[in-house]
């Protein structure tokens, strides 16, 4: 999923190429806090042949977002976090060939109390919206 700034010229795109994001000003999440998202993110540019311009690293999605939301550039972010909206970002989806993460779950063998339950379920729920 592709965040951009409300006013950015490809905010009102239906979808976003990596093509149309070579040389964009690009805010990055730093590798060391990111886990595996900024290697992916690195590696399906290179796949795309576009090179954005990355002009900040932050250290997790949400202040990302926030920089996008104060101009800085776009980013990308996985498509379920696409209801951290502020109002001052909107989300587009990529065209083309879509990067993937993982995204897993553990919790502790036993008894399963109704909130981890009701948890499970809302996490399934959010993921079969954003994969269908």
């Amino acid at each position: 999923m592709v965040v951009l700034p409300v006013d950015h010229p490809l905010a009102h795109e239906k979808e976003i190429t990596a093509a149309q994001l070579d040389g964009v000003n690009f805010v990055s999440t730093d590798p060391a806090y990111s886990g595996s998202l900024a290697p992916i993110v690195k590696a399906w540019f290179a796949q795309e042949n576009s090179q954005p311009n990355i002009v900040q690293v932050a250290t997790n999605i949400l202040v990302t977002m926030n920089l996008v939301g104060m101009g800085l550039g776009v980013t990308l972010i996985p498509g379920y976090m696409n209801n951290f909206n502020t109002g001052q970002v909107v989300f587009r989806p990529i065209a083309g060939n879509v990067p993937s993460i993982a995204l897993l779950m553990a919790w502790k063998k036993g008894e399963m109390k109704p909130a981890l339950r009701d948890f499970i379920a809302i996490v399934q729920e959010r993921l079969a919206s954003v994969t269908a």
